[in-house]
């Protein structure tokens, strides 16, 4: 496939030229094992042997960049110009990256020019800013906040426009692929939540123990950042290379091959944390680098009884097998959130909490076919993991009398397992659906302990093949094309919902349920890409374009993506533009919610002080299903336009404009079919007997809805905004360099279905109208402008560098926009259960007054920040050959200007984030 073919001359495949050579230490001479040489703009790449050397053949003819790098050290590079059948001997001396050298680099730095809008942190900049987890390293990037670094808290990524609106921010993470080594990390298979369709608060991190949502993307604060070699966030349009996701990648690269050993020791007011690695070098059997690393956080010291713990531990072995350069690791995880009782709350007995642990094996290689024709290597992954979860919440409950059923079917049953019920008249009440045949029900005490405890067993694996060709066309055209599958399969194997043993449960609606009962899901991607480069008068143009097709249990989606860049002035001014569409599987918890049960009390004399032989509970219970079978996969459509400018080969500056808008992302929301108009009858008691339990006759028949959520695609986020990085160098006569980045971010969320009033004219009312506003009824806006501006500077003779970071937040505006939000446009009738239109002139009649509610005066009125500036002091300074010390302090001048609210006078909130500090000391030995 090639997106344009000129018509000129093919260089011969086998053109006989070769390069070899040598990559060396520059500190002691010794050979690199596993320095990646490569060959640019082929991509051409191999890895050195245990010695240093590499040898590349068929080398295109034609000017060509021969490049070596290697993990921790500096890259070099040099200009080749190949002629056909002659070899060449190219030796690379690279030097450890330290504080040292004459210019260090600790921002984000922009990815490189025709591909995805993308930014790459290194080693160097995460040691200066002590990241403590991936949250920390996204504060380097154009438009986002800096915060104090804290583990307590479940965190997960968005990238761009994740404003107002929880359900867009939440698709925006659940959108974030997060890429370790080349094997996506998944939150697929996560159920560790009570049922969102009971309600869809459940899936936020305050019931799910304080770990990671199933609604979110997964819990970053289990990835530490102590031996990640460089991560890069692709927040454009991605290669189709990448599947499973719609916002964008963060790819991270861990640390590989001989390395000394480093311990590392971090503390700030929330986190103490202890790390260590080595790497090291065998003549045989390849390197093998392993790492540790603890953390313990506590946001409150009045607050022990809250803390989250982490400990991982990875091992990765690096060996060539003659053309195949491969890299296997193994890697435990283990982490726990807590919150204890709380001894000022001890009425409530309030505790939660969620442990993890699990296990995940990949293995990556590169194989070089020599005589392949344009056939130049394939690339494979293959992962797999395992994760044991455990959540649970305990609590004390007090005037919460509440129905507990253990029916699973549409039955009617009493509060002895297998005990028939019949009325004065000799009808038989209770009724039982397959599988109920000994469930009961019954009414907890005004006061009870209630718990929940949630087991998960998580499975994944994946696997990816990719082939790349690459051809050159005469001296300006150069075309590279990949082409290959991936799969990923993700499944649940857990108990799921269990009720506790001794307690009642946390939420009696809903039943235990079996993940293991639930199917795998199954994503099968089919992608091919072209990457054509063509010198067209001396100015270079880049076209990247390319198509994916996804097969996930049954539902398909096409993703085409390209990403174009044009020199205007060659070196100087060059343009750029992208446009494609991304796709996110629907996880576990969209694809195969769970059952809705509603139960209901038709009669009860329980707490009455009445012996257990006289108590009685009749209780009738409704089941539903609420899978959507025609649920779509979420598609994300991304359109970038963009600049790069570049003067005296110094100062350089990168503006992109960004629109990206989703109309079917994922939520638990209601539509039609989710209201069920059911007719039950209450019984009273007839007559009783001493010492025996009542006989009923009939009593008031009621018709009432019963309602539930499942999953839609009614999710609608509209995301706009425009990014700058501007690097003006290092100015030597100072030892200062100058960085500045920013962004101005807009984004809209609602839902675009139809939104649904059930309000009854008084709390004991049951029979009522259900009210329908139109679509798109209210939608949610936010606004942000914010800048953050760099000066670093170094003094090399002594290893010490020190920046002043001022980020100054413009303004930030968020608001609601609605519809006719005063009038319904249709009714569900409580008489049969059908929808009929609603005419303005109903508002007024008593049989549909109560259903419109009392509407705020102020809900239409936006926030507007006041512009406030954060300062932040960043302090690294080598201490001999085996020290590093680092400090740093954020907010320096503790500025937290007051704003008042707009929409209610008279109430204040702090902007900005407290005066925070950090302190680490790396150890190198």
């Amino acid at each position: 496939m090639s997106v344009f073919r000129p018509a000129c001359t093919l260089n011969a495949q086998q053109s006989g030229a070769s390069i070899y050579g040598q990559v060396l230490s520059g500190e002691d001479g010794y050979p690199i094992e596993f320095a990646v040489v490569s060959l640019l703009p082929s991509k051409i790449y191999t890895t050195t042997d245990a010695e240093g050397r590499y040898r590349i053949d068929n080398v295109p003819v034609g000017d060509n960049t021969v490049q070596a790098s290697f993990f921790g050290m500096s890259t070099d590079s040099r200009e080749l110009r190949v002629v056909s059948g002659k070899e060449y001997k190219v030796d690379f001396s690279l030097s450890e990256i330290t504080f040292r050298m004459q210019e260090v680099v600790v921002t984000a730095t922009k990815g490189a020019a025709g591909n995805a809008t993308s930014s790459v942190i290194s080693r160097q900049a995460m040691d200066h800013l002590q990241a403590s987890s991936l949250g920390d390293v996204m504060s380097l990037l154009p438009g986002v906040s800096i915060s104090g670094s804290s583990l307590n808290s479940a965190q997960s990524l968005n990238l761009r426009g994740a404003g107002y609106g929880s359900e867009a921010s939440a698709m925006n993470s659940l959108g974030t692929s997060v890429i370790v080594d080349g094997t996506p990390l998944s939150n697929n298979a996560n159920l560790q939540a009570l049922s969102p369709v009971f309600n869809p608060s459940n899936l936020s991190a305050s019931m799910t123990g304080g770990a990671g949502s199933p609604e979110t993307g997964i819990d970053i604060r289990g990835i530490s950042t102590d031996n990640i070699e460089s991560v890069e966030v692709i927040r454009g349009i991605a290669s189709v290379q990448y599947g499973d996701m719609t916002s964008g990648a963060v790819i991270v690269k861990s640390r590989a091959g001989a390395s000394p050993y480093t311990i590392r020791i971090r503390t700030n007011p929330n986190i103490w944390q202890l790390s260590a690695n080595k790497g090291f070098q065998t003549s045989k059997a390849g390197s093998f680098n392993f790492s540790v690393d603890y953390a313990y956080s506590n946001e409150k010291l009045t607050a022990a009884y809250e803390y989250y713990q982490r400990l991982n531990g990875k091992l990765l072995w690096s060996k060539n097998f003659g053309a195949l350069n491969s890299n296997t690791s193994l890697e435990i995880n283990y982490s726990r959130d807590t919150q204890g009782d709380n001894p000022d709350m001890e009425e409530l007995n309030v505790m939660t909490g969620a442990y993890s642990l699990g296990g995940r094996f990949s293995t990556n290689g590169h194989i070089n076919l020599t005589n392949a024709g344009w056939l130049k290597s394939l690339d494979y992954n293959l992962a797999g993991s395992y994760t044991d979860k455990q959540s649970y919440r305990e609590e004390q409950r007090t005037n919460a009398l509440s129905l507990n059923s253990s029916a699973h079917g549409n039955s009617t049953v009493s509060n002895i397992p297998g005990m028939d019920v019949y009325d004065s008249d000799g009808n038989l009440l209770t009724g039982r659906a397959p599988g109920d045949e000994s469930s009961y029900a019954v009414v907890t005490p005004y006061s009870y302990m209630s718990r929940y405890d949630i087991f998960g067993k998580e499975i994944n694996a994946y696997a990816k093949l990719v082939a790349n060709f690459y051809a050159r066309f005469g001296e300006n055209v150069d075309n590279s094309i990949v082409a290959g599958a991936d799969f990923k399969t993700d499944g649940n194997l857990g108990d799921g919902l269990v009720n506790t043993e001794g307690y009642y449960p946390n939420n009696p609606s809903q039943r235990p349920r079996k993940y293991s009962d639930i199917p795998f899901i199954n994503q099968l991607g089919l992608f091919a890409e072209d990457n054509l480069t063509w010198t067209v008068a001396g100015r270079r143009l880049d076209i990247i374009a390319g198509v994916r097709y996804d097969l996930i249990n049954g539902k398909s989606v096409w993703e085409p993506r390209t990403n174009v860049s044009f020199e205007l002035i060659p070196g100087i001014f060059s343009v750029r533009g992208g446009w494609g569409i991304s796709a996110k599987a629907p996880t576990a918890v969209y694809l195969y919610p769970d059952k809705y049960y509603e139960d209901r009390v038709l009669f009860s004399n329980m707490n009455s002080g009445l012996s257990a032989e006289e108590e009685l509970v009749l209780a009738r219970t409704w089941t539903y299903d609420t899978v959507n079978p025609d649920l779509e996969i979420a598609t994300n459509r991304k359109a970038e336009l963009g600049f790069d400018l570049k003067i005296a080969d110094r100062y350089q500056l990168s503006v992109t404009a960004y629109d990206e808008f989703m109309d079917n992302g994922y939520m638990f929301g209601m539509d039609f079919g989710c209201w069920n108009l059911v007719s039950f009858t209450q019984y009273v008691q007839d007559y009783k007997e001493e010492g025996q339990r009542p006989v009923l006759k009939e009593g008031n028949t009621y018709n009432t809805f019963q309602s539930y959520y499942k999953p839609l695609n009614n999710n609608v986020s509209h995301s706009q905004g425009v990014e700058f990085e501007l690097d003006l160098g290092r100015f030597d006569a100072i030892r200062t360099s100058f960085y500045m980045n920013g962004a101005y971010s807009a984004s809209v969320a609602t839902d675009k279905g139809y939104s649904f009033s059930a309000r009854s004219g008084s709390q004991s009312q049951l029979e009522y109208h259900i009210g329908v506003y139109e679509p798109y009824v209210s939608s949610y806006h936010w606004q942000k402008l914010l800048t953050t501006f760099r000066a670093v500077h170094n003094i090399p003779s002594i290893g010490f560098v020190v920046s002043l970071t001022a980020q100054v937040n413009w303004f930030e505006k968020w608001w609601t926009e609605y519809g006719n939000d005063e009038m319904f446009v249709a009714y569900i009738s409580n008489d049969d259960g059908k929808v009929y239109p609603f005419d303005p002139s109903m508002r007024d009649d008593p049989e549909f007054a109560y259903m419109f509610p009392t509407l705020a005066s102020n809900r239409k009125i936006a926030e507007l920040t006041q512009p406030y500036l954060l300062l932040n002091l960043n302090v690294t300074k080598e201490l001999g050959d085996y020290l590093t010390a680092s400090f740093y302090v954020n907010n320096l001048l503790n500025n937290r200007p007051l704003y008042e609210s707009k929409k209610t006078p008279g109430s204040f909130s702090e902007l900005g984030i407290p005066i925070f500090f950090g302190f680490e000391m790396k150890i190198t030995i």
